[in-house]
């Protein structure tokens, strides 16, 4: 009993002070952890005492803080609640049915849907401290500049500064796609966490206890293989726009879809080397650090293009045939 309280109290101090520094937006990615566990191993009567909590850890919040209760912000941290709420036992009881990938993308599908409704309720708002922070950015590297005199860094600076500007110009080409990306990357470390320690620990009254027979490995999740055709229809939009102009609409559409699906081949790509790793009893973490210790910045083309040509090349199974052969003592 006392893991439980630990808990409650725990999400009341949390609550508490999220609400009372303005951020309470990020609860959900809090509680998915703390009741998305304990939902996973099946404890409903914890699960309600977990929800409950938070309750008074927001009127704590809203009180210390003496917050207006004003019709928008009740709106705002009603449905923040529930998201709080809902999210963890979804996502906890998908971890009792689904594969990887399944509850994979019901928590990236969650934040990202999330991340972009705010996005576009404070669109403008946005926009213009993205403009203003570039600005300033620029003007710090200009006066650095003049500062310094003319030296061989000032090609640098002037082509750092032209990025900056592109940036800046075609900021909705690509914020959708980085949201996404940004999602999918926190779904994968929330994930990862949850179910190393639901192996760790199944159980957490000894009553009730997690298992999950569908659940699979990391090393398997990959996309559907018709998605590459629309990987395909983008790559040809966007070579066609290099000449042509096929509408402000199309070209943010079709650049935001593609980084999203850069993204997307490079998880199938990180998936394809822990299978590797796993597959040759090498050691995952230290062959990720030495994966982009080597490739630095181009660890993530790299692994998108394995990704994307796994659809064809079945790299898995190569690997798989290439482990055969160097130990065929296994087959015998």
């Amino acid at each position: 009993m006392s893991n439980v309280l630990t808990k409650i109290l725990f999400l009341i101090l949390i609550t508490a002070y999220l609400t009372g520094e303005g951020v309470f937006i990020l609860l959900p990615l809090v509680t998915v952890v703390a009741i998305g566990l304990t939902t996973a191993r099946n404890s409903w009567f914890r699960t309600a005492l977990l929800c409950l909590s938070l309750v008074p850890g927001f009127a704590l919040g809203v009180f210390m803080q003496s917050l207006p209760l004003t019709t928008e912000n009740l709106l705002m941290w009603t449905a923040t609640l529930l998201a709080g709420i809902l999210l963890p036992i979804s996502v906890g009881s998908a971890l009792r049915k689904y594969s990887w990938s399944r509850c994979l993308l019901l928590i990236t599908a969650f934040l990202f849907i999330s991340a972009t409704a705010l996005t576009m309720y404070f669109w403008n708002d946005l926009r213009k401290d993205i403009t203003i922070s570039i600005n300033a950015r620029i003007a710090e590297i200009n006066e650095l500049s003049k500062e310094q005199g003319v030296s061989n860094s000032e090609e640098i600076n002037k082509n750092f500064i032209e990025g900056l500007k592109y940036l800046d110009y075609h900021w909705e080409d690509f914020h959708i796609g980085l949201l996404f990306g940004q999602s999918l990357i926190t779904a994968l470390i929330i994930m990862g966490w949850m179910i190393a320690r639901l192996k760790i620990m199944p159980t957490e009254d000894g009553i009730h206890y997690w298992e999950n027979p569908q659940l699979g490995s990391f090393s398997q999740v990959r996309p559907p293989d018709y998605l590459v055709w629309l990987a395909i229809l983008t790559a040809i939009i966007l070579i066609y726009d290099q000449h042509y102009n096929v509408g402000e609409w199309l070209r943010i559409v079709s650049r935001n879809t593609a980084v999203i699906l850069s993204f997307v081949y490079w998880l199938n790509g990180l998936s394809i080397l822990t299978f590797c790793a796993i597959l040759f009893h090498w050691n995952i973490i230290l062959t990720l650090v030495i994966v982009l210790f080597v490739l630095g910045v181009w660890t993530f083309p790299i692994l998108a293009l394995f990704g994307f040509f796994d659809t064809w090349w079945e790299f898995r199974l190569s690997l798989l045939r290439l482990y055969n052969r160097l130990h065929p003592e296994i087959n015998s």
